[in-house]
Parts: C-alpha cells; sequence; structure tokens
C-alpha cells in the first residue's frame, strides 16, 4: 500500500489540475495499461523513492439522515491560520491553497490569472452496486489519501465497522522513504517494512498526525446508520 501511495501521487503530481486548463484523460489514467506500467517497477523487497508531503490544517463531517439523504463535508483554511489574511473586520481567515500552484511552466498547476490549484480535499461518497452506502472523510493535507486507502482496506479486507476501522493504527508516507506508524502493527510488519528499506518512526497510537477521520455507513440489510469518530481529535459519532 506504501508503494501504491507512492506511484499514485507521482500520478497526481504530474497530470491533475485545474480541469479548465488542462485536459485530463481520467480513463486513461485510471486504466489497466497504466497501472501495470507504473506496478511494473515494484519490487516486493524494496522501498522506492517517493516525494516529500506536505501537512495540513482541515476539519472534516458527515450526516445522514432518516430518508438517506447525506452530507460529506471538508472545510480548509490548508496550513494553520491560512494565509494569515483576515476579509476586512468580519473576522473569515482566508486559507492559502494557492500553495499547491507551481512556478515550473511545464506543471500542470503552473501558477495563472482565474486558475484553481491542485488541492488535497477529497470527501467522499460510498457507493456499492449502485446504492448509497456511505460517507467518510477525514482532514489530513497529503495524509488524507492514505487514510482513506486505509479505511477501505479495513472495512473491505477485515470486515471492520466504522469505529473499529478508524480506531485501527494508521501508517502515513511521508519523504522520500520516510513511513510514520502508529504502535500497534505487528512488530513483524514494522522490521519487515524497516528491512525493505522504509524508514521508519513509530508514534503513539492514536496519534494526531495520522490523520483525524469520520465516516457513516448504511446498513441496508438492517435499516440502520453505524458511525464512527476518531479518537485522534474531537469530535464524536451521534445519532437520533
Amino acid at each position: 500500500m506504501i508503494e501504491a501511495k507512492k506511484r499514485a501521487f507521482a500520478i497526481r503530481d504530474a497530470h491533475l489540475g485545474d480541469p479548465r486548463f488542462i485536459d485530463i484523460d481520467t480513463d486513461a489514467l485510471l486504466g489497466d495499461a497504466l497501472v501495470d506500467e507504473l506496478w511494473s517497477t515494484y519490487a516486493p523487497d524494496a522501498a522506492s523513492a517517493g516525494r516529500a508531503s506536505r501537512a495540513g490544517d482541515t476539519v472534516y463531517l458527515c450526516a445522514v439522515d432518516r430518508d438517506g439523504n447525506a452530507v460529506s463535508l471538508i472545510q480548509s483554511m490548508y496550513q494553520s491560520f491560512g494565509s494569515w489574511v483576515v476579509a476586512g473586520d468580519t473576522g473569515i481567515i482566508l486559507h492559502n491553497r494557492g500553495t499547491y500552484f507551481s512556478l515550473d511552466a511545464a506543471s500542470p498547476n503552473v501558477i495563472a490569472a482565474g486558475k484553481r490549484p491542485l488541492h488535497t480535499l477529497m470527501p467522499a461518497m460510498l457507493v456499492e452496486d449502485g446504492a448509497f452506502r456511505g460517507a467518510l472523510g477525514t482532514q489530513g493535507g497529503d495524509a488524507q489519501a492514505q487514510v482513506h486507502m486505509q479505511l477501505l482496506s479495513d472495512l473491505a479486507d477485515f470486515g471492520m465497522d466504522p469505529q473499529q476501522a478508524i480506531e485501527a493504527p494508521r501508517w502515513i508516507s511521508g519523504g522520500p522513504r520516510q513511513v510514520l506508524m502508529e504502535l500497534g502493527f505487528p512488530e513483524g510488519t514494522v522490521q519487515g517494512l524497516a528491512a525493505r528499506g522504509h524508514e521508519i518512526t513509530l508514534i503513539d497510537p492514536w496519534n494526531p498526525d495520522a490523520g483525524h477521520a469520520q465516516m457513516i455507513l448504511v446498513d441496508h440489510a438492517r435499516g440502520v446508520l453505524m458511525g464512527g469518530a476518531d479518537p485522534r481529535a474531537d469530535g464524536s459519532a451521534a445519532g437520533y
């Protein structure tokens, strides 16, 4: 999963930008041919180099009502206190999402008037066999996609419920070979990754640097909602 993250982020950085300014061939980027090409360099016994990730400062929430209407919402200043610019006397601080613009003319995110930069915000809706299955999301800048991947794996591969998936230990791939790992992974897993060349830093369980996720799933068979909230941050799962 760490190696998949690195390859996905390389594609993101090379291709994703404001679709009003560049053409994005989604079918090609998600197609088997590109995935096979990216994975052809995968070496199970060695860590590849990635890029440094950036931290973020964001809040996520989700809600589902009795009729199945759902909201998956994220709001972000990006870094602490955003741009540090307040809009007049409103008390509203402006974000600094423009950080993801580039001065490289070849970049899909080269700065331009009226252009939106690449950003990490990804509030999610889950759909299974055409039916709404739930809402999930997290804050964390470049950690967001990584937390999403782990949550979905915990649900689909390990049969966890929302709270179990959110409380499970997480890893966050940061620099070229740096990986933060919360305590709670099997010792053999940590040692195995280190032997492959990953630079492991162990952090406390439920560490705030490992994302603040929330989730609601719909159990259509029982007609109930299942919620989970992250102990890494303020928040709760509540029903009525």
